[in-house]
This record gives C-alpha cells, structure tokens and sequence, in this order.
C-alpha cells in the first residue's frame, strides 16, 4: 500500500488492514473495495454520496475531507 493509506489506517485503529487490500483510484465502477470506503467514510461523517462502488468525484471529496479531519497532507483525495 501508498503512504496515504499507511496514515490513513495508523491514524484509525479500528481499521483493519484487511478492509482494503489494493489501490482504490478515480474511474472505478461497482468495485466492492469502493464500496466499503463510501461506507468507511460515511461513518466518519465526510461522505454523504452513494454507497454503490463508484468512486468518482464525491468519493474523492470525502477521501480528500477525511485526510484534512485526520491532518494529512496534502489531501489529494487519492487512495492508496
């Protein structure tokens, strides 16, 4: 994994490394991994968009908020 989701996973101990096991990039269509970060972000309260697997721009924008929440810059809304 990228350094983003080293800090992302050591800045929240309750999440396993098990939930995302690769790259999650822009683009991505009914992918099941997107799927668990929209839900990942939405209880953390930085995504309010669909859970359906699609990672375009709101999925980005709650990946970008996450990481200014958890202070790691520079929030690129890039997941990996």
């Amino acid at each position: 994994m990228g350094l983003v989701l080293g800090f992302l996973v050591l800045g929240l101990p309750s999440v396993s490394f098990g939930l995302f096991e690769k790259d999650l990039s822009f683009g991505l269509k009914n992918n099941q991994e997107v799927s668990n970060l929209q839900e990942f972000l939405q209880k953390r309260g930085v995504y309010t968009g669909p859970v359906n697997g699609n990672f375009f721009s709101l999925t980005r924008e709650g990946v970008r908020k996450f990481q200014e929440k958890e202070n790691i810059s520079p929030a690129f809304g890039y997941f990996g």
